[in-house]
């Protein structure tokens, strides 16, 4: 778990940092675009590979990547779709 803190450098107004989260994955993490709302331990829902099929997963790494030196396995990453409801 990061303990530092990160300056996002804006222009006009655009951010020119792009923010993704690791979601627990069988292997390793897989990496989606994700905004400022979803932090380490959430519980969110995300598009799989698989057309038309979502699953639920837990965000366990935010990195920050400038705009124009995105690595190549999140160049295609998705957007996370919003934070799981916890049902009682």
């Amino acid at each position: 778990m990061s303990t530092g803190f990160v300056y996002m450098i804006q222009m006009n107004g655009c951010s020119l940092v792009q923010r993704f989260c690791g979601i627990d994955g069988v292997v390793r993490p897989r990496y989606y675009r994700c905004g400022d709302e979803i932090c380490e331990g959430d519980t969110v829902v995300v598009p799989t590979p698989m057309k038309h099929t979502l699953a639920i997963g837990r965000a366990v790494e935010i990195r920050y990547c400038p705009k124009d030196q995105i690595p190549k396995e999140m160049a295609q990453a998705q957007e996370i779709l919003g934070l799981a409801k916890e049902t009682e």
